[in-house]
């Protein structure tokens, strides 16, 4: 039996007046860290605060760069469910 942690659900990243909403964002409940793509660091013009090294099972360790933004689940954001999180990303995360 394969236990999945994850949920598929819409979420919006913010910085200042710019958003960016993704209908298809994986929430990984096992997850140490919130990883973005170039496309939501393009999108929001984030400026990268530092890097960290990376590993995952069965890849090579490599050097992600971290980013600072709101994040919100975006069904919840109106109630206040939001918060500012340091964010990584991937080279290569789609």
């Amino acid at each position: 039996m394969t236990i999945r942690h994850e949920i598929v659900e819409e979420f919006t990243f913010r910085n200042g007046t710019r958003a960016f909403t993704t209908d298809n964002a994986v929430i990984d409940t096992g997850a140490q860290r919130t990883i973005i793509t170039q496309a939501v660091v393009d999108a929001l013009e984030l400026d990268a605060c530092g890097t960290v090294d990376v590993s995952s099972p069965g890849h090579e360790p490599m050097i992600a760069v971290e980013y600072r933004c709101l994040v919100a689940w975006t069904m919840y954001e109106g109630q206040g469910f939001a918060s500012t999180h340091d964010v990584l990303c991937i080279p290569g995360a789609e």
